[in-house]
């Protein structure tokens, strides 16, 4: 879903996703429809009052309504909702790529992603004739490909699991092809995909 112009980040409030950062939304989707949980309160450990009392933080969490995501304020300080523009989402493709390269936690929907995008990067090819290359580039595609719909399999069983939405296979590689392929390779994909739900639904 696009996002709203006037949700769009201006110089001096932005999100690292591209948004508003004042503009409370979903760290995981992006989406603004959100709604305040109740409130409750948590002892800090280590503190008391001047009284002595234990000293009580108020733990404040948010749902997301569109993908049902439960989150509190400062999960927004590592947003992961989706980039809002092309470079932001080079940007952070680039920033999986290197972390994954140098042993970096990686959320397993980033591993998945990072070991397609690895799939997908130009073996050696230099001796291979033309012929050849046109041959790898479409394994290469084909190997993206399942690799995010195992992705994507992985992150319908935990949304089943969580008893939280989880977006279509097609929506999926709609949002994650273009981190990884340009726009002809996209369309590609897409259109194979097309023509496999078509098949299976007869």
């Amino acid at each position: 879903m696009p996002v709203p112009q006037d949700h769009r980040g201006i110089k001096g409030d932005e999100c690292q996703c591209g948004r508003r950062a004042s503009i409370r939304h979903c760290p995981s989707c992006g989406s603004s429809r959100i709604h305040a949980l109740k409130a409750e309160y948590e002892p800090v450990e280590g503190h008391t009052t001047n009284k002595g009392e234990p000293l009580y933080r108020k733990l404040q969490e948010f749902k997301c309504i569109s993908c049902a995501h439960i989150f509190e304020e400062s999960d927004r300080e590592f947003c992961e909702a989706p980039p809002v523009s092309k470079v932001l989402a080079q940007q952070k493709v680039k920033a999986i790529r290197e972390a994954s390269k140098t042993g970096e936690y990686l959320n397993s929907q980033d591993q998945k992603l990072a070991s397609a995008i690895s799939e997908l990067l130009p073996t050696e090819t230099s001796q291979a004739s033309p012929t050849e290359l046109r041959e790898l580039n479409a394994t290469e595609l084909k190997n993206t490909w399942f690799a995010l719909r195992r992705a994507w399999v992985d992150m319908s069983i935990e949304a089943k699991t969580k008893h939280t939405t989880c977006p279509t296979l097609l929506d999926f590689l709609k949002e994650k092809l273009p981190l990884c392929m340009n726009q002809e390779q996209t369309e590609l994909v897409l259109k194979w995909q097309a023509e496999e739900i078509r098949d299976s639904n007869g």
